[in-house]
Order: C-alpha cells, then structure tokens, then sequence
C-alpha cells in the first residue's frame, strides 16, 4: 500500500501518544473524597505546575490519539475485503480514548482553577466527578484493544503475538479491577504499534491494478 509523510505521521502519532500517556498518568493523585475540602484545595496548590503539565498533556493526548487510531484503521482496514468492521470500531475506540483524555483534561485544569481561587465547594464536587473519571478512558481502551487484536488476528495484518496481547489487555479493560495493569501497559503497547506501522510504511508493496477495491 503507498505511503505518504501523512501515512507516517499517523504510525509516529503513536509514540507520541506513549509520552503524553506517560506525562497525563503517571503522577501522584490528588486526595480523595474522604480528605478535607481544605487539604484538597492545598494539595492543588501545592502541585499546580505538575497538574497544569498533565492537564495539557492530556489535552494534547486526545488530538494524537485521535490521528493514531485513524492509522491503525488504515492498518486493519488494508485486510478487510469487504465492509469495514474491526476497523471502524478500533476508530471508535481511538475517539473514546480521545474524548476521555480530554475530558480527563478538563477536570484537571478546572481543579486547579478551582484551587487558585480558594472554591473549596467546586474543588469538592470535581472530586466527587474525579474518583469515577477513569471508566471513560478504560471503556475506549477495552474497545480499542478488542477490535485490534480481534481485528489483526482475523486479517493478519498484525503478528499474531501482538494480536493475541492486545485481546487480553482488551478483556482486562472489561473485567473492571485488571484494567489497572493494561492501563500501565498502554505506554509500551502505543510504541510496539506505532513501530509496527513504520516498518510497514518503510516496505515496498506492489499492488495489482486488479485487485478489488475496499469499501469503506
């Protein structure tokens, strides 16, 4: 399949994922709803910069995660013959993802503002919101998984160890309290992919002026 700059920007959006995954996630959480209203508003204060940081982090995480699953869709889509179906539903997840890490966004830096102006009620009530924030990301991730591991598997466009590693962080993702460890896995799993897709984008590929085209 020809590749073009973009093609490669979508499979290098991966690894771009994988750091600010890193940098939105990987932090100390703020206290939670049994703290005070006032230790709460001074955790903020304390760690706004590492806060501000992860809130765009994770602002820009749903804009390349965006592009991301749009090249895992061109991957799997290249093995679907006819209609597009483990495909779109990998898009799917990558704009559940998307979303979540947006929204994940917003309820950070909206904390912060919050704590900066010394409304202890609002800090609260995001708390309340924040304790739960994480059934959207891992609702994307486990449909994310499914379909590209379900979906390599059935159209070999991926290997099939990746394939079947990707089906089990998907099921961790639906089985609730495991999502933790494919949460932690998503880092390694984005760069794994990402390489994946510039190794087939470097390939030559000859196509047959024959061959039947995809719908999409």
């Amino acid at each position: 399949m020809p590749t073009s700059r973009f093609d490669k920007f979508l499979a290098i959006s991966g690894i771009l994922a994988a750091v600010l995954f890193v940098v939105a996630g990987f932090h100390s959480d703020p206290p939670g709803v049994d703290a005070g209203a006032h230790a709460r508003v001074q955790w903020y204060l304390d760690h706004k910069t590492v806060q501000s940081i992860g809130g765009f982090a994770a602002a820009y995480l749903g804009v390349v995660m965006a592009f991301f699953a749009t090249g895992i869709r061109r991957v799997l889509r290249s093995g679907e013959p006819g209609e597009s179906t483990y495909s779109t539903a990998a898009l799917v997840g990558g704009v559940l993802i998307a979303s979540a890490s947006i929204f994940n966004a917003v309820m950070g830096l909206a904390s912060v503002e919050a704590a900066d102006k010394g409304q202890e009620a609002t800090v609260t009530t995001l708390a309340f919101i924040g304790d739960f924030s994480w059934l959207p990301l891992i609702a994307g991730l486990g449909v994310l998984y499914l379909a590209t591991g379900l979906g390599g598997l059935r159209t070999a466009t991926l290997p099939r160890w990746l394939s079947i590693v990707t089906i089990v962080m998907g099921v961790a993702c639906v089985l609730g309290p495991t999502g933790i460890a494919a949460w932690f896995a998503t880092p390694l799993w984005l760069v794994a992919v990402s390489v994946l897709m510039l190794r087939r984008s470097a390939d030559p590929v000859t196509i047959s002026e024959s061959r039947t085209p995809s719908y999409v």
